[in-house]
């Protein structure tokens, strides 16, 4: 939905996505929708083909692409990227915690 059409629903918590049978899902409350660009949606697929892939100078140089902020210590972004990539790499889906992964602070 957010790769193919850019809209996604912005407010995703347990009361309003439910598992279904047959590998299904439902979505309620459609109050908090957004829609990002193809620019947009084209840098996502890059940031997580990135992690992926486990290529933290591809991660990196999409979130130096969304910033404003040009005082930036590249090489210490790489490295915290890398460090997030090790930590996670290889950790199946149903084992990871969204809300835990989100804390992650780079420096």
């Amino acid at each position: 939905m957010i790769v193919e059409d850019g809209v996604f629903h912005a407010d995703p918590h347990s009361g309003n996505v439910f598992y279904l049978s047959g590998n299904r899902i439902a979505i309620i409350d459609f109050g908090m929708i957004r829609r990002l660009t193809e620019e947009r949606r084209d840098g996502l697929i890059r940031l997580l083909l990135g992690l992926v892939r486990q290529e933290p100078e591809r991660v990196a140089g999409v979130m130096l692409d969304w910033t404003s902020d040009s005082i930036m210590d590249e090489g210490a972004l790489i490295r915290e990227i890398q460090a997030f990539v090790d930590q996670y790499h290889g950790v199946a889906l149903k084992r990871l915690s969204l809300g835990t992964v989100c804390r992650c602070r780079l420096t």
